[in-house]
């Protein structure tokens, strides 16, 4: 499994935390099976919109 960096994590809370100050949300498209279980564990699906690859067209 690839991990993801830590680096990217920030960046990711960085930008949920922009976009919910202006009434937005950031969306995860078609994310790597490892990327949704980083977020499932460690609970960031929360506040994430994760859209899987079949609502992509």
């Amino acid at each position: 499994m690839q991990r993801l960096p830590d680096a990217v994590v920030a960046v990711l809370l960085w930008a949920h935390r922009i976009c919910r100050s202006r009434g937005g949300a950031v969306v995860l498209r078609v994310a790597a099976r490892s990327t949704e279980e980083l977020l499932h564990r460690t609970g960031l699906w929360r506040v994430m919109v994760l859209e899987p690859a079949q609502a992509v067209a």
